[in-house]
């Protein structure tokens, strides 16, 4: 359903008609559908979206090249920084710089019984 033909949610001060109080809950069903009904509805045409711009992003090559080159950046620069922080890590236990044995843990745990 088109934007224009959709009706706003009802706010705290106003309410649908199917919600006065004792109302048949047959009403409220109803409403309950066509509240899901309107959501899935969003949720098929946001999908369509996302489906028509990823087609667009496909079928242009130096958009694609630019993502792949993102990407690579994006790999090459988190594997310099796990490899940096591996080699620290490891030159710290060569030198015998652990953790000192009266740190309290990072990690409490609490037992369940």
């Amino acid at each position: 359903m088109p934007r224009a033909q959709r009706q706003a949610a009802p706010t705290d001060h106003e309410q649908s008609p199917g919600s006065a109080e004792g109302a048949d809950p047959a009403d409220h069903a109803r409403d309950s559908v066509a509240h899901l009904q309107a959501a899935a509805r969003e949720l098929i045409a946001a999908g369509r979206a996302m489906l028509d711009a990823a087609e667009e992003v496909v079928a242009d090559p130096t958009v694609v090249s630019s993502l792949a080159d993102a990407l690579g950046t994006i790999v090459r620069v988190a594997g310099s920084a796990v490899s940096s922080s591996a080699l620290s890590q490891a030159a710290a236990a060569a030198r015998g710089a652990g953790p000192a044995e009266h740190d309290e843990p990072r990690v409490t745990r609490i037992r369940v019984n």
